[in-house]
């Protein structure tokens, strides 16, 4: 027998007072105010390519999301659509993605408005039998909720997993499992498959809340949640890296116009660790917009830390912005590299 990670998306959650007096599982009223908090993911990366579809629950705050560090593989963002499908929230910055323990905790482009799902004391310690809920969206169909047992709890490499019999799909991954009390105890992570790859009834896998909160606690910690780094950040960056959208950076358009330079957009310096140098990284390298700023062509010069893929539809950049001068003669500058990301409009 084998385990197949289903292809479930980041389930959000958030702090939630108790759902019910009654037992959460047969609180129907309850289950559905908990489903609010749980949101159905279309996972997209490079040129806008839908790579699939999961699930993800709000936690902590209303602009936090909780998923499965698989669900978000290769991507550059993913849209989190509501309960009700009415509403949809762009979630793009990570603060927490461990591959090993399956687990990928993101933030919302802007508060969502929606209410973190409640985590169980610290003190309460689940069993075997106990009812739980599992809500997710299996196969892209929203919200789906099943009812079963936990059947075992265990340890592998370090990592507690629930064992539970709740049915779910392809699609679950990242998706709430709740116990009795309405809080949530798992991410919906895994589900076994025999050797012709059927699903085998009843062996279905969550990853522990516990894991969930003790990585978050760590990330807050040392990472304020408004710096949160983008998805698909080079793995060997070095240094404070910036997503630029809107007016993080808060460069002005207007950039002097001396030598090869650009007039309008942003003048771009490269820092490379292996020489002590600055040299300009022109717009020609850059074809369309960024961050909504138009860039006017110049003469470039490509650079080490420069990384360009398919630059005349998206550009993933890793440079550090050392200083910009502006048409005033006003300039602004970066004493320490910031290594910068953007995405380019198609």
């Amino acid at each position: 027998m084998k385990k197949c990670l289903a292809s479930f998306l980041c389930a959000l959650f958030f702090f939630l007072p108790s759902f019910a007096l009654a037992a959460f599982h047969s609180d129907y009223e309850a289950i559905n105010s908990a489903a609010q908090s749980v949101l159905r993911l279309e996972v997209y990366g490079r040129h806008n390519t839908l790579l699939g579809t999961g699930s993800g629950f709000v936690a902590f705050d209303g602009q936090t999301l909780v998923t499965n560090a698989h669900v978000m593989e290769g991507a550059l963002y993913a849209l989190a659509y509501t309960d009700d499908s009415k509403e949809c929230f762009r979630v793009e910055n990570v603060l927490v993605y461990d591959e090993e323990a399956d687990i990928a905790i993101l933030r919302f482009s802007k508060p969502t408005g929606l209410t973190p799902l409640p985590l169980p004391r610290e003190d309460d310690t689940l069993l075997r039998g106990e009812p739980v809920v599992a809500i997710g969206s299996p196969q892209g169909i929203t919200n789906t909720v099943s009812i079963g047992n936990i059947s075992l709890l265990y340890q592998e490499n370090g990592i507690s997993y629930i064992q539970f019999t709740a049915p779910i799909s392809s699609g679950s991954s990242g998706g709430a499992l709740l116990d009795d009390d309405g809080c949530v105890i798992g991410i919906t992570t895994a589900a076994y498959v025999d050797d012709d790859d059927n699903f085998v009834q009843n062996l279905n896998l969550a990853v522990h809340i516990s894991e969930v909160a003790a990585r978050y606690e760590k990330a807050a910690a040392q990472t304020p949640a408004d710096d949160a780094f983008p998805l698909l950040v080079p793995e060997d960056a070095q240094g404070k890296w910036e997503y630029i959208a809107g007016d993080l950076l808060r460069f002005r358009a207007e950039v002097r116009n001396v030598g090869d330079r650009p007039v309008t957009g942003f003048t771009l310096y490269c820092y490379t660790e292996d020489r002590d140098e600055e040299r300009l990284i022109g717009a020609t390298q850059v074809y369309q917009n960024v961050s909504r700023v138009s860039v006017a062509p110049g003469e470039s010069a490509f650079s080490e830390a420069f990384v360009l893929e398919d630059a005349e539809k998206i550009a993933y950049v890793c440079v550090a912005v050392h200083s910009v001068e502006y048409a005033d003669g006003a300039e602004e500058i970066n004493p320490e590299p910031t290594y910068v990301y953007w995405a380019l409009d198609e």
